[in-house]
């Protein structure tokens, strides 16, 4: 009889710290960090993963920076010559992965949209992105919407990235698809359904 009840103690010492552990995890976040240093530790042990080789990425170069000796606003028209040059080189979609202002104070900064806009008029592969929060962000030369992928970041605690929401939602009717998966839709000619809360993807 003695032995059971010590054993029983024990087990209910047990369950106490274990709801205690949880407790404080739940309330401190540590589950949270050790999800994530957990995650950490996979993307090292899987190394590093070559890219494939038809995937470009067209970045902007310090000697660009250099040479271009323009506020950022202004860059519109070099964007559209790359943009431009791309699409006519065989690209089979264009991501553009620079935000551009809505609008601005001064209409100077409107520079080079007419030259950005004529490309997006010629061209049907090119994808802008865009921010949805605090509020809807789309560039001034956007034609439509349904060229458009959101540029969010999903941050961590500890404000690292390690993770990317595919689909954003303003309210139950209106869903936006993150940058990335925008691009890969378009590439493949196939839009994802999205119903309750799953991201339904049928390739072709």
């Amino acid at each position: 009889m003695k032995r059971k009840t010590k054993r029983l103690l024990i087990l209910f010492s047990l369950y106490l710290f274990c709801c205690t552990l949880t407790g404080v995890g739940l309330k401190t976040g540590l589950f949270t960090v050790l999800d994530n240093k957990g995650l950490d530790l996979l993307f090292l042990l899987r190394g590093k993963e070559i890219p494939r080789p038809d995937i470009i990425i067209a970045g902007i170069d310090a000697r660009s920076l250099e040479e271009i000796n323009e506020p950022f606003a202004f860059w519109n028209k070099y964007l559209a010559v790359v943009i431009d040059k791309l699409c006519a080189g065989g690209a089979k979609v264009v991501g553009l992965d620079i935000l551009q202002p809505r609008s601005y104070a001064n209409p100077e900064f409107k520079a080079g949209e007419t030259e950005i806009a004529t490309v997006l008029s010629r061209w049907d592969n090119i994808i802008l992105i865009a921010r949805i929060y605090p509020d809807l962000q789309i560039p001034s030369y956007a034609q439509t919407m349904q060229n458009i992928g959101v540029g969010n970041l999903t941050k961590d605690i500890d404000n690292s990235i390690r993770r990317q929401r595919l689909i954003y939602t303003l309210n139950e009717n209106i869903h936006y698809s993150a940058l990335a998966l925008k691009i890969v839709q378009k590439y493949l000619g196939t839009a994802p359904e999205y119903k309750n809360n799953n991201l339904i993807f049928t390739v072709p």
